[in-house]
Parts: structure tokens; sequence; C-alpha cells
């Protein structure tokens, strides 16, 4: 079994700096965690407030659904592609996402194999809404989404 409601939520303090990678504290948590009964890491980032538990339910019922290695949840994406003479034109390429940051799943067998969300076999991707996507870096990140909430409260 991938997940359950009841499944067992892992924290653990780590020596981490401001320089450490997301990766190698997931790492570090799964190796210290060693006979711990779970089968999934899901990383949360904390600037992404949007994201809801079905987006977390959905993305682990689509990793069981498909026996996926992992799950990232992203958004559409629009881009442009430099022409000739640096001339800007839209993108005839469908169905272009970017990684909202929202969550990363993947099965721990596939960390411990020394692979992870961007490089296991087979990844798939939760789509989750352009208004539930915004991740929260900047003072100017901080206000959109404040604004969003004072709209959506209004």
């Amino acid at each position: 079994m991938i997940a359950s409601p009841t499944a067992a939520h892992l924290s653990f303090r780590v020596g981490a700096t401001r320089a450490a990678v997301p990766l190698s504290i997931v790492r570090e948590v799964v190796q210290a965690k060693g006979d711990r009964n779970f089968d999934v890491v899901i990383v949360l980032q904390p600037t992404s407030p949007f994201r809801t538990a079905d987006d977390i339910r959905e993305a682990l019922a689509l990793m069981e659904d498909r026996d996926a290695d992992a799950v990232v949840s992203v958004c559409d994406a629009s881009v442009l592609e430099v022409g000739h003479a640096d001339r800007l034109r839209p993108n005839e390429r469908h169905d272009i996402v970017a990684h909202n940051g929202a969550f990363y799943a993947v099965k721990r067998s596939v960390l411990e194999s020394g692979k992870d969300w961007e490089t296991a076999d087979l990844i798939y991707a939760y789509r989750m809404p352009l208004e539930r996507s915004i991740d929260i870096d900047t003072i100017y990140d901080l206000e959109a989404a404040e604004r969003m909430l004072l709209v959506a409260a209004a």
C-alpha cells in the first residue's frame, strides 16, 4: 500500500544549513528512519500554501493507479520561442507544464536506489490550477497571495 489517511507523518531534525539541498535532507531522513514502515516520501514545500489535502490524496492515488515511481506537482505554463533575429513567437507545442513546487512524491525504494523525483524511471505530473500554484519566494509573491486570500474572503 502506498498511502492511507492514517499514514504516519515523518519529521526529523537534521543538521541542515541554508545551503543544504532539499534532496540531501530527504535522503538523510529516509536513511535515519531506517526500518520504519513507509513506502512513499512526500516533500511538501512550505512556500506553496495553496495546495490542498485533496491534491495530496489525488497525487497518491495517481501514483498507486499508474504504479508510478514519482509524482510531482505542476501547472500549465506558456513559453515563447525565440526565432530569427530574436523575434518572439508563441511556442507551437502543447501541454507545456512547469514545476510549481507544491510537492514531490517519490517511492522510498526509488530514493534508496539512488534516483529521485526527477530521475526516476516513471514520473507522472499532477496538474494543479494556476491560482493554487503560487510559490511564495519573495515579498511580491507574499503580497500576491495575501491579495488572493482577501478576494476569496470577500
